[in-house]
């Protein structure tokens, strides 16, 4: 790489951790870290990591050219803050933009910040160079601390007044589909039925997954809610590829084969509106990869 090597400036924000690179124009992470976040750490963290990007982009000469952050909603992108985040208990308003332009002025870095759901930027990342790229119609589902959906109609985010996407607050019975199928409830259900103190699952244990109730215990519930999502999914935007994401896909040996044949029963009365559900291109890199993409192929006016 060469002095003039243009570099976005990154950032994913889950619910549990903070990811951050250095994003080249093409999609290539040049460099990345993560870091452990809370509610009451948040913004000294954010600012840890912008300022150790932009030091890892002078001490490699690279040119940045903006700023991209994907974060779990809700949010309001058009004035740039998070509001009530599922993510961060205790937290109302949070201004993610302004955090961010301040610091980078302390860190005297003048360029354009851009703001987006991480769902929805990470269905712009695989419509940029990823699974969906030669889609204009089209949702990337993502699995991890809560449920997103970044949903892509006619090439740009289904979004309103600066906010949307947010399908996995909608009710599945009593509960939200977040509720049943994101990694903390699937964790909860086996903690509560087998008294286990299981944190993430990626610590599934033999002894825990060898039991006879295990799979209707902690997946049956995914593979059901899920397949009702992609069917309301699918019947109301009609979508060229529904494509998942996030940490719970890294136990997809689970649900994953059921989840395509359960779906596939719900649409037997509608096969023509039939999605076909895959795995985003980038994983779980899908989230950093929008953010880049906000700043290479903008979508959005910036701030």
């Amino acid at each position: 790489m060469n002095k003039k090597t243009p570099v976005a400036l990154a950032f994913d924000l889950g619910g549990t951790k903070l990811s951050a690179g250095l994003i080249s124009n093409r999609g290539k992470i040049l460099y990345q870290k993560k870091y452990v976040v809370n509610s009451k750490k948040l913004k000294s963290i954010i600012e840890l990591a912008l300022s150790e990007l932009v030091n890892e982009a002078a001490d490699n000469s690279y040119k940045i050219t903006g700023c991209g952050m994907a974060s779990a909603g809700p949010m309001d992108l058009e004035k740039g803050i998070l509001l009530n985040p599922a993510n961060f208990p205790g937290i109302k308003r949070f201004e993610m933009v302004k955090v961010l332009k301040t610091h980078l002025k302390k860190l005297k870095v003048n360029v354009p910040v851009y703001f987006q759901n991480d769902a929805v930027a990470a269905a712009l990342a695989e419509g940029w160079l990823g699974i969906a790229r030669k889609t204009s119609t089209y949702i990337c589902v993502t699995l991890g601390t809560g449920l997103g959906s970044g949903t892509i109609f006619r090439g740009q985010p289904l979004q309103n007044r600066g906010a949307g996407s947010e399908w996995g607050h909608a009710m599945y019975g009593d509960q939200s589909f977040e509720q049943i199928v994101s990694g903390p409830a699937i964790i909860k259900r086996i903690n509560e039925h087998y008294g286990s103190d299981l944190t993430t699952l990626r610590d599934l244990s033999s002894e825990l997954v060898s039991n006879r109730d295990f799979h209707r215990v902690a997946f049956l519930p995914v593979v059901n809610a899920l397949a009702g999502f992609c069917r309301t999914l699918s019947m109301g935007i009609y979508p060229e590829v529904i494509a998942f994401s996030g940490g719970v896909m890294l136990v997809k040996k689970y649900f994953w084969a059921e989840l395509n044949r359960e779906y596939k029963k719900l649409m037997k009365d509608f096969p023509s509106f039939e999605s076909p559900l895959k795995e985003c291109s980038f994983k779980n890199d899908a989230g950093l990869i929008g953010a880049a993409s906000l700043v290479w192929k903008p979508q959005q006016k910036k701030s």
